[in-house]
Order: C-alpha cells, then sequence, then structure tokens
C-alpha cells in the first residue's frame, strides 16, 4: 500500500545524461527506453488492489475440501456422466477504459508483482500447486472452442499437465472441453481476458459469455475482462451480462498534479543536446494535443526527440512538438481535438461589464508580462488563459464599441 506499492509498481529504465553527448546513432537506440517507463497513479493502483483481492478471495475456496469435490465433479463432466457444480462462483470483474490510457499497462504491473513466485505451491490445508494469473486474449471470431484451448495451453505450460494435448488427440466436444478447462483451473487463481471488446463485435459473445460463467461455476476461477467501453454497453443488454460490468471503468487523465508528474517523468529521458525544461505552457500544450491520453503523451515526446535528432537540430522544443503530433499522429487528429480539451479545469473568464477606468486599480510589471508573452509566443496557447493561471488578474471590460483587457499583476 502507499509509498510501498508506488515503488513496487513504478519502472524507470537507468537514465545518464551524458548520453546526450553521444553519437546519433547511440542516442535513437536508447530512445526507446521511453516506452519502458510506467508511472503508477491511482488507476493502476486501484486495479492493482482489485486484482490482488479478488485473487485471495478465491484461493480461499480452492484451498478447501470443497475444491476436492468439484474435481470429481469435472472428470464426470469430461467422462460424458452426470454431475454437478459444488463450488459455486466468484464475482468476476470489468477493467474498462478507452485505448492508451494504460489500463493494460497497469493489469500487467500487477500481475508481474503478484506473480512472484510464477507458481505458489500450497501444503495446508491441501497440497497443490497454483498457477496465480494467466492472461488469454478473446478472440476475434469469439470462438468457444478457441478460447478453451488457449486457456489449456497456458495452464500445460506452466504446471507441465497434458489437458491441450489431450483435447486435441480426442477432437473433444465443447461440453467435454469445459469440463476439462474447468478441472485445470482448479489450480489458476485468476483468468485475465483481454480485448473484452470481442465480445460485442461477434454474434458468439453471448454463448462465449455462457461459457465463461460454467466455467466460474465449476472452477471457482475469478475472470478480469479487460475492454474499451463498448464492452460494457454490450453487456448491460441482458441481467445476467450486466452482473459482469461491476468493476472499474476510467477515462482519460484530468489535467492538474498527476498528469504533470507523469509528463515530469517522462520528460526525463530527453534525448537531445538541447533540452525542454518542463513548465506549464509545455504542461497544456501536451495535454491538448493529447486530451490525457498517456499513450499519446509517450508518443509526442518520443516521436519529438526522434525528429529533433534526425533533423540535426538537436533541440527539443515546442517546433520538434508540433512537428511530431502535425506529421506522426496524422490518424490520432479525429481523436484528438486540440482545439477542445474538455476535461482541462480553465478559470471561467469574468463576464463583460461596464466598468469605470477608476475603479480598476492597475499595477503595472513589464517583466512578468514580457514573459509570459514570450512563453505564450513559443507555444498554442491563449496568453489570456495563461495570464489567469499564474494568478495575474485579467478583466474584460466594455468600453462603447471596444473591449479592453486590464491587466493587475500583484507587486
Amino acid at each position: 500500500m502507499g509509498n510501498d506499492l508506488n515503488q513496487a509498481l513504478q519502472v524507470k529504465p537507468a537514465f545518464d545524461p551524458w548520453i546526450r553527448n553521444a553519437p546519433a546513432a547511440r542516442r535513437m537506440l536508447a530512445l526507446q527506453d521511453i516506452y519502458s517507463v510506467f508511472v503508477p497513479n491511482a488507476m493502476s493502483r486501484e486495479i492493482y488492489t482489485r486484482v490482488y483481492l479478488s485473487l485471495m478471495h478465491g484461493l480461499k475456496k480452492k484451498l478447501s475440501i470443497n475444491a476436492v469435490r468439484q474435481s470429481n465433479e469435472n472428470f464426470k463432466r469430461i467422462h460424458g456422466q452426470e454431475y454437478s457444480s459444488i463450488m459455486g462462483g466468484v464475482e468476476s470483474f470489468t477493467v474498462l477504459g478507452e485505448s492508451g490510457i494504460g489500463k493494460s499497462s497497469a493489469i500487467s504491473r500487477a500481475i508481474s508483482l503478484i506473480s512472484r513466485p510464477s507458481i505458489y505451491r500450497f501444503t495446508r490445508p491441501l497440497e497443490m500447486d497454483v498457477i496465480p494469473i494467466i492472461v488469454v486474449q478473446v478472440p476475434s471470431d469469439c470462438s468457444v472452442k478457441g478460447l478453451l484451448l488457449s486457456i489449456l495451453m497456458k495452464c500445460d505450460s506452466a504446471l507441465g499437465t497434458q489437458f491441450h494435448r489431450q483435447a486435441i488427440r480426442t477432437h473433444a466436444t465443447i461440453d467435454i472441453m469445459i469440463g476439462s478447462v474447468s478441472q485445470a483451473c482448479l489450480s489458476v487463481g485468476m483468468i485475465v481476458l483481454d480485448e473484452a471488446q470481442n465480445f460485442a463485435n461477434s454474434k458468439n459473445g453471448s454463448v462465449l459469455v455462457g461459457v465463461l460463467t460454467q466455467l466460474i461455476n465449476s472452477s471457482n476461477v475469478c475472470i478480469a475482462m479487460i475492454g474499451t467501453p463498448k464492452t460494457a454497453v454490450w453487456l448491460e443488454q441482458e441481467m445476467m451480462l450486466a452482473r459482469r460490468t461491476l468493476g472499474l471503468s476510467y477515462g482519460p487523465m484530468k489535467y492538474g498534479d498527476e498528469f504533470r508528474s507523469f509528463c515530469d517523468e517522462i520528460l526525463r529521458y530527453q534525448y537531445t543536446r538541447e533540452i525542454c525544461v518542463p513548465n506549464e505552457a509545455v504542461y497544456m500544450w501536451l495535454y491538448r494535443h493529447s486530451n490525457g491520453n498517456e499513450s499519446v503523451v509517450v508518443s509526442l515526446i518520443h516521436d519529438a526527440n526522434e525528429i529533433a535528432i534526425l533533423s540535426g537540430t538537436d533541440k527539443l522544443d515546442m517546433t520538434a512538438f508540433a512537428e511530431a503530433y502535425d506529421k506522426r499522429l496524422t490518424m490520432l487528429h479525429p481523436y484528438l481535438d486540440a482545439s477542445a480539451s474538455p476535461t482541462v479545469s480553465k478559470p471561467k473568464r469574468p463576464v463583460c461589464q461596464p466598468v469605470p477606468m477608476k475603479a480598476v486599480d492597475k499595477v503595472w510589471d513589464t517583466a512578468v508580462l514580457s514573459r509570459a508573452a514570450l512563453n505564450a509566443s513559443e507555444s498554442d496557447f491563449d496568453l489570456f488563459d495563461y495570464y489567469q493561471e499564474h494568478n495575474i488578474s485579467v478583466t474584460e471590460v466594455s468600453i462603447g464599441q471596444n473591449q479592453m483587457r486590464i491587466i493587475e499583476v500583484p507587486i
């Protein structure tokens, strides 16, 4: 929890500032380290906690006498006999959010911590080996057999069993395969299904969810579904499916301290000879051209570094950022409306009302105004907003048919 969890989750590749003096080829290779950086945030901490607690809840039932009884019932199903579900199920959950916000990376980091060691070996009250978590991808066509075989292959690889080979050799039916997977998943704590939005893209989606429900009831394995918001729209159509939407839902990062901290960590990895010093203008530009999407921010900073090195300018500045956005992120422009960032919390402009000039107490500081104007000219944002961001009072007053902005700078 807390700082201990942040330290465990974060990934910060080693960076030597002296590499900025290295040849361009070496710097281009080292530049790829930007994609390895992982900065924990509220979302990643919540995902880790949910995964960990769900896994612990499921293991309690697996380490009970009911697990032995359920194993016997699963063998009956495999041999075509009458069977029943003894263990019952645990609640599955979803992690939903737009592509690129870091949910898959957060899941991956959580799994890497929880899966140490890769096999849990228990001696009491039962002697058994358990795979903490396996990750499989929902087939694009929602093939039931394809998903079941993927799960068996993962189990065989970790435990040295032969479930997958036996299912292929005997040409097992779907019902028998469900029994085999249920038996294998008695030794699995959690299954993470990535690309869960594929459920909504196939007519077999409902059938596959029904199979997963049987799997949960026959093995007490927890299933976490990772996907885009399209998954929730589809699951909400029926009560049986809607229960599987209970979980976590996230949007792009909001503009604030967390976003600034994220940018600071990524901007530590600059490979140009002249570096960019992060300031409010840089933060706002990155947010407005990424809409708070973490993967887009990383791509912008990476490509701006690359462009600056390849062009020979070797200077990371707003020109390099703008070129990266205009040339490298063209396909994303329809999704990244830089002119409108609804999640950026900006102060509202005051209502224009006639105010006598003598009622305004003006204090002028040309140095402050000059620095602000210089920063505004080098980036893509409104100087009016910049003054307000820095607690410089700006009042818009009407004088006849003209408008004048009165700027009050505290001494």
